[in-house]
Order: structure tokens, then sequence, then C-alpha cells
């Protein structure tokens, strides 16, 4: 968590704390669900979102 605060800027800290959350899983499963996302529109994303 130290990591996290020792950004100087919020988007810094968001990157960093992103970065250590995905660590606790499979990088590959990680790329998987990221390549999963990247062909869906805006509306389709949003939609997840509300499930």
């Amino acid at each position: 968590m130290r990591d996290v605060f020792a950004h100087t800027t919020l988007a810094a800290m968001a990157a960093a704390a992103t970065e250590k959350g995905l660590a606790a899983y499979d990088a590959r499963a990680v790329e998987e669900a990221s390549a999963g996302l990247d062909g869906l529109s805006e509306d389709e994303l949003l939609a997840l979102l509300d499930e």
C-alpha cells in the first residue's frame, strides 16, 4: 500500500493501485479479459457494468 501513496499525482496513484490489484491475478487471464473488452462498444461496456 505504501507504493500507492508514494506517487505525487492522483493519476499515478490510480495506476499504481490498478497495477497492484492486477498483480494478484494470472497475467494471461488479465490479458485475455482485456482482449475480450477491447472490441466492445461504450454501450456494451456500460451494460456489463450494470449487471
